[in-house]
Protein backbone atom coordinates (compact mmCIF):
# COMPACT_ATOMS: atom_id res chain seq x y z
CA UNK A 1 0.00 0.00 0.00
CA UNK A 2 2.97 2.64 0.87
CA UNK A 3 4.24 1.96 -2.61
CA UNK A 4 0.99 2.79 -4.43
CA UNK A 5 0.26 5.70 -1.81
CA UNK A 6 4.04 7.11 -3.13
CA UNK A 7 3.17 7.01 -7.08
CA UNK A 8 2.30 10.37 -8.30
CA UNK A 9 0.92 9.43 -11.49
CA UNK A 10 -3.14 7.93 -11.58
CA UNK A 11 -2.84 4.33 -10.75
CA UNK A 12 -5.94 2.31 -12.27
CA UNK A 13 -6.50 -0.73 -10.02
CA UNK A 14 -8.30 -4.17 -12.12
CA UNK A 15 -10.23 -6.65 -10.66
CA UNK A 16 -12.78 -9.27 -11.96
CA UNK A 17 -16.17 -7.13 -10.93
CA UNK A 18 -14.45 -4.03 -9.83
CA UNK A 19 -15.22 -4.42 -5.90
CA UNK A 20 -11.89 -5.41 -4.75
CA UNK A 21 -10.96 -3.07 -6.71
CA UNK A 22 -12.58 -0.53 -4.75
CA UNK A 23 -12.15 -1.73 -1.36
CA UNK A 24 -8.22 -1.22 -2.31
CA UNK A 25 -8.55 2.30 -3.29
CA UNK A 26 -10.53 3.00 -0.20
CA UNK A 27 -7.20 1.59 1.80
CA UNK A 28 -5.12 3.84 -0.48
CA UNK A 29 -6.58 6.89 0.13
CA UNK A 30 -5.61 9.00 -2.37
CA UNK A 31 -7.42 10.93 -4.92
CA UNK A 32 -5.15 9.30 -7.86
CA UNK A 33 -6.21 5.87 -7.79
CA UNK A 34 -9.02 4.64 -9.46
CA UNK A 35 -10.94 1.12 -10.56
CA UNK A 36 -12.53 0.26 -14.13
CA UNK A 37 -16.50 -0.04 -13.27
CA UNK A 38 -17.15 -3.46 -13.53
CA UNK A 39 -13.96 -4.86 -13.54
CA UNK A 40 -12.70 -7.26 -16.34
CA UNK A 41 -15.94 -8.73 -16.65
CA UNK A 42 -17.36 -5.19 -17.51
CA UNK A 43 -14.50 -4.43 -20.07
CA UNK A 44 -14.98 -7.86 -21.75
CA UNK A 45 -19.11 -7.50 -21.70
CA UNK A 46 -18.43 -3.92 -23.30
CA UNK A 47 -16.78 -5.35 -26.30
CA UNK A 48 -13.25 -4.24 -25.21
CA UNK A 49 -9.90 -6.42 -26.11
CA UNK A 50 -8.11 -8.17 -23.86
CA UNK A 51 -4.69 -9.90 -24.23
CA UNK A 52 -4.27 -13.61 -23.56
CA UNK A 53 -2.68 -16.68 -24.55
CA UNK A 54 -1.52 -16.96 -28.28
CA UNK A 55 -4.48 -18.07 -30.51
CA UNK A 56 -7.28 -17.11 -28.10
CA UNK A 57 -9.85 -15.20 -28.92
CA UNK A 58 -12.29 -14.15 -26.06
CA UNK A 59 -16.21 -13.44 -26.80
CA UNK A 60 -17.10 -9.92 -26.50
CA UNK A 61 -20.08 -9.35 -27.42
CA UNK A 62 -21.33 -6.05 -25.20
CA UNK A 63 -21.82 -2.46 -26.27
CA UNK A 64 -21.61 -0.43 -23.54
CA UNK A 65 -18.25 1.74 -23.28
CA UNK A 66 -16.62 0.80 -19.28
CA UNK A 67 -15.55 3.66 -16.92
CA UNK A 68 -13.09 4.68 -14.27
CA UNK A 69 -14.63 5.31 -10.96
CA UNK A 70 -12.98 6.30 -7.51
Amino acid sequence: VSEIRAIEQPVIIICDMGVQAGAAIQMIGKDNVYRLDGGVGGWQGAGMPLVGPKGVSPKNKGKAKPSLHK
